[in-house]
């Protein structure tokens, strides 16, 4: 997007700065199409199933890889995101988990069951609707096909600067439509350049329109009942709503 300034009678332009890109995502994406391809939007609404795997660096103590399956809603006319978490760990241990945030009506709904209890967190939601699109700002980094040529794809980076980390992304979306394919992200330190967390994101199923309504947004009565105290909510849940998959296509 571009900005115009007028003073007087000049009009002056200025152009969105590119995000300079690491020598190891550069080339790595496929080659550059003579005419660079404009950043872009997903389309309004659509559902979708995903994998994610997430590596958390305990330092010394060593890593934790988690891997996260998820079946998600993002409607752009409605202003909800949706996601139902299936948490499969290594050793077995496996966790579900579903949220829905209604920018709309201004709430999220954290929503898990613990053995026989079923257990909601409602909490103010802030700021707008996050659009899925590719920021102004991002430097496309390459393109390439998937499948013998079946479907061509765009590349992007992007980086953002947050208290204590920095975060670098590259997200591929189809050359089309800008659907949504895979999503990769890597956490470092500011202060020592450590990476201390990855991430990979990969899109299936996809399909345009919101499937199955009712069970992705569907909010239970329990969560109008009365409200949970945010020390009863696991750890792990708490994690997840600020990891939602979702999110993970959409900026940073």
């Amino acid at each position: 997007m571009h900005t115009f300034v007028a003073v007087g009678f000049i009009l002056v332009t200025l152009a969105a700065a590119k995000v300079q890109v690491p020598p190891d995502v550069a080339g790595f994406y496929g080659d550059l199409r003579e005419q660079e391809p404009k950043p872009c939007c997903a389309p309004s609404y659509f559902t979708f199933k995903s994998t994610h795997f997430l590596t958390y660096s305990l330092g010394e103590a060593g890593l934790i890889v988690e891997m996260q399956q998820a079946t998600g809603a993002y409607d752009r006319i409605a202003e909800k995101i949706a996601s139902r978490i299936h948490l499969g760990f290594f050793n077995g241990t496996e966790e579900s988990y579903h949220t829905i945030d209604d920018y709309h009506s201004g709430v999220s709904y954290s929503i898990t069951r613990i053995g026989g209890e079923l257990i909601c967190r409602s909490n103010e939601l802030e700021g707008e609707f996050p659009e899925d699109c590719i920021p102004d700002d991002a430097t496309y980094v390459g393109s390439s096909s998937l499948g013998d040529r079946a479907v061509e794809v765009d590349s992007w980076y992007m980086s953002k600067t947050h208290p204590g980390q920095d975060v670098h992304r590259v997200r591929t979306v189809q050359k089309e439509e800008c659907v949504p394919i895979y999503s990769t992200g890597r956490y470092v330190s500011p202060d020592t350049g450590a990476t201390f967390q990855t991430e990979s994101s990969h899109v299936t199923d996809f399909h345009l329109g919101i499937c199955d309504e009712d069970k992705l947004f569907h909010v239970p009565a329990i969560c109008f009942e009365r409200a949970t105290d945010n020390s009863k909510t696991p750890k792990r849940l708490r994690k997840i709503v600020r990891l939602s998959p979702t999110m993970s296509y959409i900026g940073l």
